[in-house]
């Protein structure tokens, strides 16, 4: 499918719903405090979050709720059930990685995290005042097609760093969305169990570049991120292609999100 051949009428609906009062709050996406730097199936590297806050689940809901009334969307894929933002993906024609070579990432995304929790304010972590609606013509959003952007009701005009009640409240995830994340980067404890699923085809950064026509709702991190963990984020680049050379691409920065869902429709007559 072509990028015009995409409507643009689930986008502008979806719009709608976002805008609809009472308004959905500005909020914060906040590092994992124990496990933030992580490998998820087949070898991604992810910024893990401890949670969607409220919110955000209050998005999703809006849309999950006007679904089979004003849209068509196909069910939410559990990769966005789980906040996160994928920073990059392992090369066509990659070896697979051994135990060791698996245990030596691994200890690179914790000491890298270990920064990211003991050296850096996260508690505010990452400002969310913004929701994206796009049509993309990359999986990875480094090309898009359309985009349309809800702004979210920030009464405040405090900066990324600064904290007040109101914003840690809405920034703080239920104990249902923080065991959601740990459930997941727990896996990884058992590092035989589960080096077979890093070790998994597909998910290659080919496949996040090639042209594809979607849809989906998403928080664009890289402009409200804090200068300080945005420089922890390129050490860790660093580090990780000085031991695995030509092993991982990295996303543009520029395309770096959070997902809340896909978009994507059932097809017609389904």
């Amino acid at each position: 499918m072509t990028a015009q051949e995409c409507s643009l009428t689930t986008l502008e609906a979806v719009s709608d719903i976002l805008s609809q009062a009472p308004p959905i709050a500005a909020c914060h996406l906040r590092p994992h405090p124990a496990c933030c730097l992580f490998i998820s199936w087949n070898g991604c590297i992810v910024l893990v979050y401890d949670g969607f806050p409220p919110p955000l689940v209050q998005a999703k809901m809006r849309i999950t709720n006007n679904n089979d009334v004003m849209l068509r969307l196909k069910e939410e894929n559990f990769g966005s059930k789980w906040p996160k933002t994928t920073l990059g993906a392992v090369n066509d024609g990659a070896d697979e990685l051994s135990l060791e070579q698996f245990t030596r990432l691994r200890d690179i995304c914790n000491r890298y995290s270990n920064q990211i929790i003991n050296n850096i304010s996260t508690n505010n972590g990452i400002k969310v005042d913004i929701l994206s609606i796009v049509e993309y013509q990359q999986r990875g959003l480094e090309k898009l097609s359309k985009r349309i952007d809800v702004p979210l009701d920030d009464p405040t005009t405090k900066s990324c760093n600064d904290v007040d009640e109101d914003s840690s409240s809405n920034s703080t995830p239920s104990e249902e969305e923080q065991s959601r994340v740990n459930s997941v980067i727990s896996e990884w404890n058992d590092v035989q169990a589960y080096l077979p699923k890093v070790n998994a085809p597909g998910s290659r950064i080919e496949s996040y570049r090639q042209d594809f026509c979607g849809r989906t709702c998403v928080a664009f991190i890289i402009s409200t991120m804090p200068a300080p963990l945005r420089d922890v984020l390129s050490e860790f680049r660093h580090a990780v292609d000085e031991e695995f050379p030509g092993r991982y691409g990295w996303l543009d920065e520029t395309s770096l999100h959070c997902t809340l869902r896909s978009l994507d429709e059932y097809a017609k007559g389904i």
